[in-house]
């Protein structure tokens, strides 16, 4: 028959399995960010510096701030883990070597949520900016987007802060404020990706009647999933489903909680990796926006 210490271990290497697990893509996806930083980089180069330019360079700035700052405090977490709950030894036994990783570890907990949640509001804003940009003649359009830009960034660091009161009191329940900063990032995601899809689906129906036809409707269909953000919409849902079903779930099943994690740390990828995404496009002009703007431009011009 196991033993209560045993199950205890048990589950203690079952967390830490899914820790280490994503630590790995974690990196993984931190390696695929220096290669995309290097060539956004690369492509601002020979761009005028402009206000635009210098959103794009303090947004990739704090990307990359934001993105060594989470993965030093996930490998800090993970090495305090390892370290007092399966190496070290305490005379209280495991619950104490437990609330000793714990003590030890509050630093990074108080931290592990910010920059993460900085990272997903600088890719909220690249989505809503690429949104302001094309709606510049609709003022109800762009006051909508500033509304809700503002409200998520207040609910979100307003997430952050409750989460350093529950570390303080060692309670990591999923509140409120959690369901609800998803949720409004989620749905700011998803308006100004529609935003973004009808203006440029609009664009493809005047170039249509007009027979100028510059690439092939899958190319284009593939640039605007990356411009607009459905991808990154897309993580964001199934982050969502996974910690549902993790929270009601009865009982302690390993392969959601590995899910969990993972997509924690997909979600956190992701949130770096949009941003680089729409600088490459933009600075590469192989943006449908880019095309959209040229040719209101052009038509402004001709009249």
């Amino acid at each position: 028959m196991i033993s209560q210490e045993q199950e205890d271990i048990f589950i203690l290497a079952q967390n830490l399995t899914g820790f280490v697990v994503a630590l790995i893509v974690q990196f993984i996806g931190y390696g695929m960010l220096m290669l995309g930083m290097g060539i956004a980089f690369h492509s601002l180069r020979e761009r005028p510096w402009g206000h635009s330019r210098i959103i794009v360079v303090v947004c990739l700035i704090g990307t990359l701030v934001c993105s060594t700052w989470n993965g030093i405090c996930q490998g800090m977490f993970t090495l305090e883990d390892v370290r007092y709950q399966f190496i070290r030894t305490l005379e209280g036994g495991l619950l104490a070597q437990v609330q000793a990783s714990l003590q030890e570890a509050l630093i990074t907990t108080y931290m592990q949520s910010w920059p993460v949640t900085i990272m997903l509001l600088l890719s909220d804003f690249m989505v809503t900016w690429r949104a302001w940009v094309l709606f510049q003649d609709k003022k109800l359009w762009r006051f909508g987007l500033a509304f809700f830009m503002i409200a998520n960034i207040g609910i979100n660091i307003a997430d952050c802060i409750w989460a350093d009161v529950e570390a303080t009191v060692e309670n990591t329940s999923i509140t409120i404020l959690d369901s609800l900063s998803s949720m409004i990032s989620l749905f700011i995601n998803i308006f100004a990706t529609l935003l973004i899809a009808w203006r440029a689906w609009n664009h493809h129906r005047i170039l249509k009647q007009a027979s100028i036809q510059h690439r092939t409707p899958v190319q284009s269909i593939l640039l605007l999933l990356i411009e607009s953000g459905a991808m990154f919409c897309a993580v964001q849902v199934s982050l969502g489903v996974v910690l549902l079903l993790e929270t009601y779930t009865i009982g302690r099943d390993f392969t959601l909680l590995m899910g969990g994690n993972v997509m924690i740390s997909v979600s956190a990828i992701a949130s770096a990796l949009y941003p680089v995404a729409v600088i490459i496009l933009v600075s590469k002009d192989k943006s449908p926006i880019i095309e959209t703007l040229n040719y209101t431009q052009s038509t402004v011009t001709g009249c």
